[in-house]
């Protein structure tokens, strides 16, 4: 009796230990596909705000050439817009990433401390004021200040792209 009772208390202890290993590993590829889902937020505001410089760029080589014509006007409010949506995007990566570190830490903390590197450079960087100052050089029509701080932006977002994909390459060396 004793013996039976000690063999079901190792087996339930078996069974506990693999659900505890089960449930580390779901955990394990959520923070995973957190962590790429956010490197692809950057990547995607990386090229939609090039493209949105790249606009900025045509139209000041253009107002500086000649006249601006009324669908140079039209082009810089949809410029402003655009440049008002990648700032509301920026906003929405930075609350992902404010979440992250807290998931990876206990699993990873040098892919936390990436994932915090990458959160503390958007702030101190000043990326949403930088946009924000953009969109509105772009509805004043100062395009060199737009394209200015257009650039910032695409540099910061980089470094942090650089950041996210440290953290990617931690998280695979502990797998």
């Amino acid at each position: 009796e004793p013996q039976l009772s000690a063999a079901k208390g190792q087996k339930a202890e078996e069974r506990l230990q693999e659900a505890i290993e089960q449930l580390e590993k779901v955990a394990s590829e959520f923070t995973d596909a957190a962590l790429a889902n956010a490197a692809e937020q950057v990547q995607q505001l990386i090229d939609e705000q090039s493209g949105v410089q790249q606009e900025t760029q045509e139209l000041r080589n253009r107002s500086q050439q000649s006249e601006m014509r009324p669908e140079d006007f039209r082009k810089a409010s949809e410029l402003a817009n655009e440049q008002r949506e990648l700032q509301q995007d920026l906003e929405a990566l930075e609350n992902t990433l404010e979440n992250l570190p807290e998931q990876l830490r206990e699993e990873n903390p040098e892919a936390a401390r990436n994932v915090t590197d990458a959160t503390r450079r958007l702030t101190e960087e000043q990326t949403a004021g930088d946009m924000s100052t953009a969109q509105r050089a772009l509805q004043w029509r100062s395009f060199r200040a737009a394209e200015l701080n257009q650039q910032e932006v695409v540099e910061t977002l980089r470094q942090v792209q650089g950041d996210l994909q440290q953290a990617q390459a931690n998280m695979a060396n502990t797998e």
